[in-house]
């Protein structure tokens, strides 16, 4: 009766904290031991307390996962598996890392003597980095696909440029506590 449930969008960007489970009490002293997951299937490569996270391209036009979290310091490398090439490219808009204005070419294994192309990007500030491909559309600020500027697009017969291909990578403070909210 008493619970509030928070939304994860109502978050501060560069939050450290979780919201409590429905129903529970946040435990601040419980916050700086959770484990902070970087969603990634291959898992994260190690160095030191650094991490490398990787996005895959699958041979399908999307990023995997879409949406990923990381600390200060870590890296995400992309790995393109697919034929075609792709892209990251910032959405300046909704950037609030250190990482804006990015516009790189991902070559395909067509055109990359059939290795996998990768492109890998170090996060050294907290908050959001939101990027699309240029080939394809992607999502503005109302959630409306839109066409892929002037560098590019692949269009079909109809003049679609085909489903978003875009993903969020959500970057923490490294020292995990600092930050801590609550709601009173």
């Amino acid at each position: 009766m008493g619970t509030a449930t928070v939304p994860v969008a109502a978050l501060a960007a560069g939050s450290t904290s979780r919201p409590a489970a429905h129903g529970a009490a946040a435990n601040p002293a419980h916050q700086a031991s959770w484990d902070w997951p970087a969603w990634n299937w291959d898992g994260p490569k190690e160095d030191g307390h650094r991490r490398n996270v990787v996005v895959t391209i699958p041979e399908e036009d999307r990023f995997t996962p879409f949406g990923l979290t990381i600390r200060t310091g870590d890296s995400v490398t992309w790995k393109n598996n697919d034929t075609d090439d792709h892209t990251v490219v910032t959405d300046n808009s909704f950037t609030t890392t250190d990482n804006r204005g990015v516009n790189h070419l991902i070559p395909g294994t067509d055109s990359n003597n059939g290795r996998p192309g990768v492109f890998t990007l170090t996060f050294r500030r907290p908050g959001n980095f939101v990027y699309y491909c240029r080939f394809h559309s992607h999502l503005d600020q109302f959630d409306q696909p839109v066409a892929p500027g002037p560098d590019g697009g692949i269009q079909d017969a109809n003049g679609n440029f085909g489903t978003p291909m875009m993903g969020v990578i959500t970057v923490l403070p490294k020292d995990g506590g600092k930050d801590d909210w609550s709601i009173g």
